[in-house]
């Protein structure tokens, strides 16, 4: 699950989050590390977000100055032939993001994200809202309802590229399609040459586990790249945080058409990277408008040809289980008294 943006934990840093409803810090070691652990120490449940420390590699405990090792264990208690131990989680850094794992059985990470190379992109841009819908219904959207794509977002030409697939943990498919831009963009585009206010835009979408979506967007007629991450985050059993986060990669001057090329890339590429900014944030919107009124139906009315969203919502189950230990059958998700709290990912 998502955590924050490795750039935002400077060194000695001691940062509170909350995820399904488990309190917890982040901090970053003086050498660099970034830990995610209870946010409650062990000795009487101090929360650590409230002048908790940094010294060298260990997080101290404002009240009583205990401290604990990367690995939970406590300096003081382990002096004493004794033993006190704080909750760590497993935690990446990827491409300048930090997670952390999340099972209420406590079981190990069984998946991991995967590496992604960001050196040549500009700084994230990032953007949060909350609400009240389980993680999977807005990563659904892009991961499989292509429908969607010319009613709500009124994109022309839309081709599937690679078809929707699943394996135990991920989804991936690709499109190709005619985004329609925004007033201002398409007054940009005309100066591109693109009279007619559309561009042609490859999007490959890799979901990983509940919480991560990774959306590449691609225009070749300028060599353009753009991230685009959808990180859902659950607060409560009826409440996500569902974080957009955007970067663009460096423009490249052989790319650009025409007589931009000429031009100092240190002004074009703001230019481009706020353009792009923009049009993400306009269609994020109008996804908004759907999920802030949207109902979750745990048997939703698909058609007849839409199998590729139950074998999404398939998927999806086996990513929680009931309060026992049998997982969830597909489609068969209800309230949150049932298993909602059960997530791992």
């Amino acid at each position: 699950m998502f955590v924050d943006l490795a750039d935002a934990l400077a060194p000695g840093s001691v940062h509170s989050f909350e995820l399904a409803g488990s309190p917890r810090v982040v901090y970053r070691t003086a050498g660099g590390d970034v830990l995610v652990a209870d946010a409650h120490c062990p000795h009487v449940g101090t929360h650590l977000g409230q002048g908790g420390t940094v010294e060298g590699e260990c997080i101290r405990c404002p009240l009583h100055g205990l401290r604990f090792t990367p690995d939970g264990a406590c300096v003081e208690a382990r002096a004493r032939g004794g033993e006190l131990r704080l909750a760590m989680y497993p935690t990446r850094v990827v491409a300048g993001m930090v997670f952390c794992w999340h099972d209420p059985a406590g079981g190990a990470p069984d998946f991991e994200l995967p590496e992604l190379d960001a050196r040549e992109f500009l700084p994230y841009r990032i953007r949060t809202e909350r609400l009240a819908l389980p993680m999977e219904e807005p990563l659904e959207v892009h991961a499989v309802d292509v429908r969607h794509n010319t009613t709500l977002h009124r994109e022309q030409g839309v081709e599937i590229v690679d078809p929707f697939t699943t394996d135990a943990t991920s989804t991936h498919a690709s499109l190709v399609m005619r985004h329609p831009a925004t007033p201002a963009g398409r007054r940009m585009l005309r100066v591109l040459g693109f009279p007619d206010g559309y561009v042609e835009t490859h999007v490959e979408v890799t979901t990983v586990g509940l919480g991560y979506q990774h959306i590449r967007s691609t225009v070749a007629a300028m060599d353009l790249v753009v991230n685009q991450f959808m990180l859902a985050v659950p607060r409560t059993a009826e409440e996500i945080d569902l974080h957009v986060v955007y970067s663009m990669r460096r423009l490249r001057r052989d790319g650009l058409p025409g007589l931009l090329r000429a031009l100092p890339l240190g002004l074009l590429e703001p230019m481009f990277e706020r353009a792009g900014h923009g049009e993400l944030m306009a269609a994020t919107d109008e996804h908004l408008r759907m999920w802030t009124r949207k109902r979750h139906l745990s048997k939703p009315g698909l058609l007849d040809d839409e199998d590729d969203l139950r074998r999404y919502r398939a998927w999806v189950d086996g990513f929680y289980t009931t309060l026992g230990t049998e997982p969830a059958r597909a489609g068969d998700r209800g309230s949150d008294q049932y298993w909602d709290a059960r997530l791992r990912g």
